[in-house]
């Protein structure tokens, strides 16, 4: 003789948040003053459910860090790709560099409380200003604003000309100058 008894009953499935962030190319970069520079990182949800990943940026503001958004929303095992741009300064010189840059995923599991969650993720990029090389030269004009261009001299003797070059680059340059 056998004996059949069912039971029934249900189980949920708590949410588990997870996630990952990486650059997709180089952490570092460079451009002329004024400039920006683009980095591409993608977002993976490893969590088992829908989460809603917020970003945020850290760096010099002078460097203008911007984000191409501020939140995604995927669903479990889904990515997404967020780009974080840093712009040269306009008046940078040479040796001009954006220091550590970040970028902050943080799974809506943190809340508010950004500062202790367990369900961030970040990664870092630099950017540093190109050496722009850029001159001008000209005749020199005395004070009356004439332009000395010409001179006359006899011959056996010798003149003196002036000559003004300016260095509108970000930094120092080296001149050859010929006759």
């Amino acid at each position: 003789k056998t004996v059949t008894q069912t039971q029934t009953f249900s189980a949920t499935v708590n949410q588990c948040f997870g996630l990952t962030l990486a650059l997709d190319g180089e952490n570092s970069g460079n451009a002329d003053p004024g400039s920006s520079v683009d980095f591409s990182a993608t977002v993976t949800n490893t969590g088992n459910g829908e989460d809603t990943i917020d970003f945020q940026t850290m760096g010099a503001s002078e460097w203008a860090p911007t984000l191409s958004e501020s939140s995604s929303t995927l669903a479990s095992g889904a990515s997404s790709q967020v780009i974080f741009t840093l712009t040269v300064p306009s008046d940078a010189s040479s040796t001009a560099q954006s220091g550590m840059a970040m970028i902050h995923a943080y799974s809506e599991a943190c809340g508010d409380d950004k500062m202790d969650c367990d369900y961030e993720a970040q990664v870092s990029v630099a950017v540093s200003a190109n050496h722009v090389y850029d001159i001008t030269a000209g005749y020199y004009t005395n004070e009356s604003g004439i332009e000395m261009s010409e001179a006359e001299v006899d011959v056996g003797m010798s003149v003196k000309m002036n000559f003004v070059v300016t260095n509108n680059g970000n930094g120092p340059d080296e001149l050859t100058l010929a006759l």
